[in-house]
Order: C-alpha cells, then structure tokens, then sequence
C-alpha cells in the first residue's frame, strides 16, 4: 500500500486511534511483521489477484512469549477472523453487552475488571442526523467516537462504573427509543450528504435535553451529570464538504489512491490525476492480501445514486 519492491504483500488488519490521528496495523507477508503506520495522506497503492486471500483480523506475529501465546491460526477458513479468534471475541463482547443483567458471580474477572472502571454514557449524531446512545470507559471516550465516526456528540454523565452505565443505557433506549448502533450504510450516507454544522448541533441539544431531564428524574444513585460537548476534528478538513461515492470495491480490482481522511472506518480517497474527493468504507479492504506497488489504475464512471 506505499510504494515497495516487487511482489510485497501486504494486508491491512484494522485502524486504531491515538491523539486523534488514524494509525493503521499493517502486517507484511514477508517478514511476518506488523508495522503501526499513521493513514493520514497514506498511498494505497495495490492490486488483488483473484481469487483475493484473507488474513485474521486478530493476528498477531508470535513473540516468544509464552504468556502471550495465541491460538489464532492466521488463515479464516470463513469471514473476517479464524474460529479461536471469533469465539473469543463473542464471550468477551456478549459477556460485556449483558453484564448488568447477570449475576456477578457469573462475570470472569477480566470482564469484572473492566467493569468496575468510571464510564460515560453519551449521545452521538452522524452526517445525516442519525442519533445513538452509546457507552465507554471514561479514558478511552474521545478515541470511542473516533472509532464510531460521530460528527459530534454529548458526554451526558459519568457512572462509577460499566454496570450502571450499561443499565442507564438500556433505559433510554426503552423509554426514549435511541438506538444503540448506526449502520455503516446511515454514516456513509451522512458522509455523501451532511446535514448542516447548525442542523446537527439543534438536533443533537434537543434529543440531549430529553436524555438529561429523563436521567434527572431517575431514582438511582451512581452517576453524575456532566453535558460535555464533542466534535470530529476530521471533518473540519476541506476534503469532506464534497465527497462522492468511490465506484469500485476495494478488495478486489487495482488501486491508486492517496488516503487524505478517516472518520470512524470510512476513508477520503484521492486519486493523483483527478481533483474530486472519493469516500469508500475501509473495512471492503481489512485482512485482504494485497500486492503493492504501482500499477495501472482501472478506469470508472460516476454515476448518480439512486434513492
């Protein structure tokens, strides 16, 4: 995906957050070795022979470290990660989604030990004006919504600790209906065609005024108000007041392209001959190999989206 000697294959495994750039867990086939790059004005230089191969999501090189062994088997026989790796993931995650309504004694201690950390419920609008519910650890909100790829959001309360959060959580939800999960197909959509910087913030401070008099009104003990405000500092760059929608799939087919931006997993691509901005969900090219280098670029049109 940058300019590299002949036959280098890499795949990209996923993007993480860290003061508010995009960093990238690049794995060279080669060495075997996983580089974390920073993606802002990334080339993603590369073709994919069919048909295209995938590496784990999940993996991680060995590091002789028997503490840190891993049964991942690099290869999925099927979807994004292999069998060890998605059977972990779904006890951790379905365990932590339902925590607050089980029995303690029924939580492992790693799910424990994560719970008992102060957490914030917030609210979150996307380009379109789609509205969320959503939680997080207090040390890592910031790099939440980052990963969410919110426009802007409101930190309504504190909670001293995941149980509480999760239980507030659920009851706006229930009584106040917000969801809990935006599609990627919404955020794109907001990416295409954003609703004004003035339209999203009125919409959000109504929805957050109802979030706040609901939870002030609670008899419940273990959270405290706080109605922070936050916004994407991604989107305040140029290259997405007019985007359009990049016609190809990216994990199959020959690509030249600059990465300029990331919100959440959805990229601002360029290509050098052209001036027009491109978005395209990143996560079309996550555990794909791919072959880097320079190669000719396949031609496309761009067609009106149909509603």
């Amino acid at each position: 995906m940058r300019q590299a000697d002949s036959n280098q294959t890499e795949s990209l495994l996923g993007i993480s957050w860290e003061d508010e750039l995009p960093f990238g867990r690049i794995l060279n086939l080669t060495t075997d070795t996983i580089q974390r790059i920073n993606l802002t004005n990334y080339q993603l230089s590369y073709r994919i022979t069919e048909p295209a191969n995938r590496i784990c999501l999940g993996y991680r090189p060995g590091t002789g470290n028997p503490e840190e062994h891993s049964t991942c088997t690099k290869i999925p026989e099927k979807g994004r990660k292999c069998e060890p790796c998605t059977r972990k993931d779904q006890i951790f995650a379905a365990g932590l989604h339902h925590a607050h309504t089980r029995d303690r004694g029924s939580l492992s201690a790693e799910i424990l030990n994560h719970l008992e950390q102060p957490n914030y419920l917030y609210v979150a609008i996307f380009g379109d004006g789609s509205i969320k519910v959503g939680t997080s650890t207090a040390r890592r909100i910031g790099t939440r919504l980052l990963e969410q790829g919110a426009f802007l959001a409101s930190i309504i309360c504190e909670t001293s600790n995941g149980l509480m959060v999760r239980t507030l959580e659920d009851m706006i939800t229930k009584d106040l209906g917000l969801v809990q999960a935006i599609s990627t197909k919404r955020k794109m959509k907001g990416v295409l065609h954003p609703l004004s910087q003035t339209e999203l913030r009125e919409t959000l401070n109504n929805v957050c005024g109802k979030v706040s008099d609901f939870l002030e009104n609670l008899a419940l003990e273990g959270y405290s108000m706080i109605l922070d405000n936050w916004y994407n500092p991604a989107i305040e760059s140029p290259c997405w007041k007019k985007v359009l929608k990049y016609p190809k799939n990216l994990s199959n087919g020959t690509h030249d392209l600059t990465l300029v931006s990331i919100c959440g997993r959805i990229g601002v691509l360029r290509r050098e001959t052209e001036a027009e901005f491109y978005a395209a969900d990143l996560d079309e090219l996550f555990g794909i190999i791919v072959e880097v280098g320079q190669f000719p670029p396949e031609d496309f049109t761009i067609q009106g989206e149909l509603f």
